[in-house]
């Protein structure tokens, strides 16, 4: 009677376990939550979800990169797949739900507030030495294909050195389009590095035609000689915020309107997080009285955890965040990965990513109240993973729809191929 009872209970607790790691998924959206996208030849080895847009219809347009080299003519092309509300394919988008492929690889997106979108990351340049790379952004009307009204057919590349890479792309209230990025000014014939040589961080601006904006810093910003770029946003006053690496620490850097330091953040327009040369902040956000999110992952001992970090609009810690202006978030894995992060409308704050355990990885999402805090009415603990069963899942983009609840976009990978994913949970 005793084991029985024992059993009865383990089992009830499997139950209510099982139960609690999907009650957030929304049934309502593809296959009880979850949508996979399989691109079928030529994309036959690695489907990647970068970026999700959502719009106020409900409907959400997936950017992906696959690989398609035989017999498509584009390597890596980065493409955009349209998805109703309910997860279905938009067939009356592009060519049965799919935009024109683009040369772009690395890409990230925005779209512009008539529906426009933009697409920045890197083109091969095969014209130069070892196959050097160029920064491209292009704009894709709201039917899938090349706007040819901008930069030439529709692309703007701008060749700067041997390796230039864009890793984030936001637009102003006046349509003019930001990107951050990093550039290798090695000059030599041959792709070694020189850190003496290296300019990481370099921000563009262009006007709505595709044109390099000469407002702008007189075209563009070369900043600190020792970084990286991972992230941009722009806040209301249009100042431009980047998140990234400056030296071997987590930074966050503020520029006025016209590309110059904003001495207004921390006294030079620089940040300093404080983390160790090991911890990483990948994503950025921009609430509306100014305050700034910042977020990624920190070592806690001897594993990673989700990390969050507001600052003041002056760029120090805010104290009113968690009290000391972070917060670390563990999902119980050997490592947890924040790799992107939303404020909603009510002011909470959502960081999506990946956690890793006992060689599999899920997607993992939370979120926090405005003090830091995480919203117990979010799963009850504020936070959530989603299993993909075999496969390994792996959250790249964070959406908030209209309604509150929010579309996480990445791939899962069974170890032969990697398929486009996106889960949608409910907002409570």
């Amino acid at each position: 009677m005793k084991q029985l009872f024992t059993l009865s209970v383990l089992l009830f607790s499997f139950f209510q376990i099982a139960f609690s790691q999907q009650i957030l998924l929304d049934p309502s959206f593809g296959d009880n939550g979850i949508v996979k996208t399989d691109m079928g030849s030529p994309f036959n080895y690695s489907n990647i979800g970068k970026q999700v847009l959502v719009q106020s219809d409900g409907s959400i347009y997936m950017v992906f990169e696959g690989n398609g080299p035989s017999g498509f003519g584009i390597s890596y092309p980065t493409m955009i797949a349209k998805i109703l509300s309910n997860g279905a394919a938009d067939l009356s988008y592009g060519h049965n739900g799919f935009s024109v492929p683009l040369p772009i690889f690395s890409s990230h997106a925005a779209m512009q507030a008539d529906g426009k979108i933009i697409v920045a990351g890197s083109v091969s340049n095969p014209d130069q030495y070892y196959n050097e790379t160029d920064f491209a952004v292009a704009r894709l009307n709201t039917d899938g294909s090349l706007d040819n009204s901008f930069g030439e057919n529709g692309i703007q590349i701008v060749d700067m050195k041997q390796y230039d890479n864009i890793t984030s792309v936001a637009i102003q209230s006046d349509g003019k389009i930001v990107v951050a990025g990093n550039t290798n000014t090695n000059t030599s014939t041959a792709p070694t590095y020189d850190p003496s040589q290296r300019i990481p961080i370099v921000l563009f601006r262009f006007t709505q035609d595709g044109s390099l904006d000469n407002t702008f810093n007189g075209n563009r910003i070369i900043a600190y000689t020792n970084g990286s770029a991972y992230s941009i946003a722009i806040g209301g006053d249009g100042k431009i915020v980047v998140a990234g690496r400056v030296g071997d620490k987590a930074s966050v850097i503020r520029y006025n309107q016209d590309g110059s330091f904003d001495p207004g953040f921390d006294g030079s327009g620089l940040s300093i997080m404080g983390f160790t040369s090991s911890d990483e902040i990948n994503s950025i956000a921009i609430q509306n009285d100014g305050k700034i999110v910042a977020a990624g992952y920190k070592k806690n001992g001897n594993t990673y955890d989700f990390a969050v970090v507001r600052f003041t609009s002056d760029g120090s810690p805010d104290a009113t965040f968690n009290e000391n202006g972070r917060q670390l978030t563990d999902f119980g894995g050997a490592n947890d990965t924040s790799i992107c992060v939303a404020i909603q409308s009510d002011g909470k704050i959502v960081l999506a990513g990946y956690s890793s355990s006992g060689g599999n990885t899920n997607f993992a999402i939370c979120r926090y109240n405005s003090d830091g805090s995480l919203d117990n009415t979010f799963n009850t603990n504020g936070k959530q993973t989603t299993d993909f069963g075999s496969a390994s899942g792996y959250a790249n983009s964070l959406g908030v729809q209209a309604d509150g609840k929010l579309v996480v976009l990445g791939y899962k990978n069974d170890g032969v191929k990697s398929e486009v994913a996106a889960a949608r949970y409910s907002a409570d």
